[in-house]
């Protein structure tokens, strides 16, 4: 089961990232061309809201449940600390996902319920670049030192 969530874990991110670009572009674009919000704003905020969140939901299962890393890493936080691998997969990975989601849903319910109309796009732009910069910053790129494969494959 562990190679199964993490197979679909590591694919889903590819959605993440490229639905948050998404909406990143098209809340820089309604900031800058000092656009109204609409319909088609709503949707693509909604899709990497749900995606970001079956994402987060499938990494604290590994996290929680399913990966040996983190397990050995909290049974000795002194070698977890010392060690660049074991940090990252019990430290530094899961709290930079969970605050780029805290950060996306703050800002998400700032733009939504407390900001002027005209100022949606400039709350969703400075939160969504925040929580883009978290999440890129924590993939676990092929040449560092805990990076793993792109495209990771099951068989």
């Amino acid at each position: 089961m562990y190679e199964v969530f993490l197979f679909v874990h590591s694919w889903f991110r590819w959605i993440v990232v490229v639905a948050g670009l998404r909406l990143l572009a098209i809340v820089l674009y309604g900031w800058i061309k000092k656009k109204n919000w609409d319909r088609s704003d709503q949707k693509a905020l909604s899709l990497f809201n749900e995606v970001l969140s079956y994402q987060i939901a499938m990494g604290i299962c590994l996290y929680g449940f399913l990966s040996p890393l983190p397990k050995i890493g909290w049974s000795d936080m002194n070698l977890a600390l010392h060690d660049p691998i074991l940090r990252f997969w019990t430290i530094e990975h899961i709290t930079s996902m969970l605050s780029s989601i805290a950060t996306f849903h703050v800002g998400r319910m700032i733009a939504l319920k407390k900001s002027p109309i005209e100022k949606r796009f400039k709350v969703l732009s400075i939160t969504l670049l925040l929580s883009m910069a978290l999440i890129l910053s924590a993939i676990p790129w092929p040449f560092l030192k805990y990076g793993r494969d792109l495209f990771r494959f099951i068989f």
